[in-house]
């Protein structure tokens, strides 16, 4: 996996158009996953809904699409190897 896109709407870096995740941690909005929030410091918010279908990319385009279906919200981190999915009710981990 060289890539993660997907998961809702969540700015990763403000006026930048970078979507993947790889390297980061997806944070939900409260607990449901969706909520409004500051943007940047600056006056006004913006969307921050979770939709929990991952889209990984790997060398010479093979990809393939993960639906996590859970009610709660769920924090996605990208950060390591293996990959952790959690949410507000218990934990998972998956592979990278």
């Amino acid at each position: 996996m060289q890539h993660v896109y997907g998961l809702g709407e969540q700015f990763i870096t403000p006026g930048e158009p970078n979507g993947d995740w790889v390297g980061r941690v997806r944070s939900p909005g409260n607990e449901f996953g969706n909520s409004l929030q500051e943007i940047d410091g600056r006056n006004g918010n913006v969307g921050n809904a979770q939709f929990p279908v991952m889209y990984a990319v790997g060398p010479g385009g093979e990809n393939y699409a993960l639906f996590l279906d859970h009610l709660y919200a769920q924090t996605w981190d990208f950060t390591g190897s293996p990959w952790r999915v959690e949410t507000r009710s218990g934990c998972c981990a998956g592979t990278s």
